[in-house]
């Protein structure tokens, strides 16, 4: 009632908390109370509207998630059916802002939010800024030039659309980003004949092993070099290693290392190599090696886990914050010391960050000269990261605690 009171208010928006906003049971028939509660408070001819909030990403945990079976398409079509309920009801606009999470989400899954519910602090906000925005002013945002640090100009453009998109259509999902015309059926792929990979490009028939190990495979990881991933340079003439940060770990199970390792001369020219090895070892132990995509810190509620650089956060933009442990789920790490390995990660903004910043950050700018991108058959993004995994691999060929020889690389998707 006092913060009515404080101003002339042309706009009062309500809406249920995010958990439970699929749950119609959970304000009604209370919201029409507050609805007229509201009215008697404020000018005449003032609006009042309704906040669609977002489903909460696939992998997300939640108290309220499992109202939904834990189902991502579910909780949407449960907040569309609610908010759309409001709407006639009470004849009140929605800003739908969860249906403009929705469209832009099959981009950008992972992105959305920094940890399953809470919209990220970049592209996340963006949307839900920019729905807002022309829900309330009745102005198109697919002119909008305002775009906040940490959001490149492909997310930016992408935002837009879903964000208009859904203004024009509060109930229904319009995915932007790329196109994803995929064919599902065999029968309608054209008729192909796959290259036999024990024939040579000359025709020769591959005949021994020695003729697979010193001709055809080279000839096929030519091709893939060339053609999908890029020449990628050797290692770095600028490599070295500084120990951060080391001590205790997982209640005594493991020892945690934090090691910078250093591939070129400028201040961001380095990724930072998270190590957790087995403390009862009696020698060196086998290790796994992964990139993680959301930052150190999520990978464990390790409290010792090092922040990111402020200068490399700065510089690269897109670093979207995650909570600590918020990918724990992905990274067994207690599970992987128990058994007796090691575990060795960083984030793969250290080494390229994802999305088209035409190669000014990262790996690549060691190589390049200022304006300079990589020649077409040279390294993109992906033969970067793999790139940054054996520099990793340079390092944990120094560590005594780990045998070097007996490495795997772990991932998934790209």
């Amino acid at each position: 009632e006092k913060a009515l009171a404080e101003e002339s208010w042309d706009v009062v928006s309500r809406q249920q908390s995010s958990g439970r906003s699929g749950l119609i049971e959970s304000y009604e028939p209370y919201l029409g109370e507050m609805i007229k509660y509201v009215r008697a408070r404020i000018k005449t001819g003032a609006r009042i509207v309704w906040h669609q909030t977002w489903a909460y990403d696939s992998d997300a945990v939640h108290a309220d998630f499992p109202a939904y079976g834990s189902d991502c398409e579910k909780m949407y079509d449960k907040i569309v059916e609610c908010s759309r309920t409001v709407s006639e009801k009470y004849g009140i606009s929605v800003i739908p802002v969860g249906t403009a999470i929705q469209n832009i989400r099959p981009s950008y899954e992972y992105t959305i939010t920094r940890d399953g519910y809470h919209l990220s602090t970049s592209v996340g906000r963006y949307v839900a800024a920019l729905t807002w925005y022309e829900t309330l002013t009745g102005r198109s945002v697919e002119g909008c030039t305002y775009c906040p640090a940490g959001v490149d100009p492909v997310r930016a453009e992408f935002a837009r659309n879903a964000a208009h998109l859904a203004v024009a259509a509060p109930f229904e999902r319009h995915p932007v980003g790329y196109d994803r015309n995929t064919t599902y059926e065999e029968s309608d792929v054209p008729d192909y004949t796959l290259p036999d990979p024990l024939t040579m490009a000359d025709g020769r028939k591959v005949r021994s092993v020695r003729q697979w190990e010193n001709e055809r495979r080279p000839e096929l990881l030519k091709l893939l070099t060339e053609q999908e991933y890029g020449r990628a340079p050797g290692k770095p003439d600028v490599l070295s290693f500084e120990l951060l940060e080391s001590g205790d770990a997982l209640a005594g199970k493991a020892i945690r290392k934090q090691v910078r390792v250093r591939f070129g001369k400028g201040v961001n020219d380095y990724l930072t190599l998270l190590l957790y090895v087995p403390s009862n070892a009696a020698g060196p132990v086998p290790a796994f090696l992964g990139i993680n995509f959301r930052g150190n810190i999520a990978v464990s509620d390790d409290p010792e886990i090092l922040m990111p650089d402020g200068n490399k956060i700065e510089s690269y933009g897109i670093y979207d914050f995650a909570e600590r442990g918020s990918q724990s789920r992905r990274w067994p790490v207690e599970q992987i010391i128990d058994a007796g390995y090691a575990v060795a990660t960083f984030d793969r903004a250290d080494v390229d960050p994802d999305f088209d910043d035409n190669f000014s950050n990262g790996a690549h700018s060691v190589f390049l000269k200022p304006g300079e991108v990589p020649a077409p058959d040279e390294w993109g993004t992906i033969a970067a990261w793999a790139w940054g995994l054996s520099r990793a691999l340079d390092y944990l060929a120094t560590e005594a605690s780990v045998a070097a020889s007996k490495v795997a690389d772990i991932g998934h998707s790209r």
